[in-house]
């Protein structure tokens, strides 16, 4: 079984030292996410990349994010209010991340995928959520064990 995030270790998440080499707006701005689209982040934490896709979406995009730790939920949620940023927050169980086909534009995941047994499978159920044209942005770790 694959290792996952204690959220225990959440305030990791906001280290200063991670937003120098992972620039979250630089980065989704780089993988193509732009005004109005629909973003899918995966594995959302305490919304690290959630809140740029929602600075980058604006008003007339959306933005959802999933956790299967409902304390991440509830943090996520909580700071989401507190900034009086619109993320939708759903806690997700296996494969099953509470969003209807075709209807994502870009399923983001960061860091998330070494902690998955069935990286195929996974993909696969992430992919039926994008629409025509959609696309999968993915940082990791640098591990061979990913294949």
């Amino acid at each position: 079984m694959a290792h996952v995030f204690n959220h225990r270790n959440m305030n990791r998440l906001d280290d200063p030292e991670r937003k120098k080499y992972l620039p979250a707006e630089d980065l989704l701005l780089s993988m193509g996410l732009e005004k109005g689209k629909t973003f899918l982040d995966v594995g959302a934490g305490t919304g690290f990349f959630a809140f740029p896709a929602r600075r980058i979406v604006g008003p007339e995009g959306r933005v959802i994010a999933v956790d299967s730790s409902p304390e991440m939920c509830d943090e996520l949620s909580r700071r989401s209010r507190e900034a009086n940023a619109e993320i939708t927050v759903k806690q997700s169980q296996g494969r099953e991340f509470g969003v209807e086909p075709n209807t994502v534009d870009f399923v983001f995941l960061g860091s998330v995928l070494h902690e998955v047994d069935e990286k195929e499978t996974f993909l696969t159920a992430l992919g039926v959520t994008l629409k025509p044209g959609g696309r999968i942005g993915i940082i990791e770790w640098g591990n061979d064990d990913l294949r």
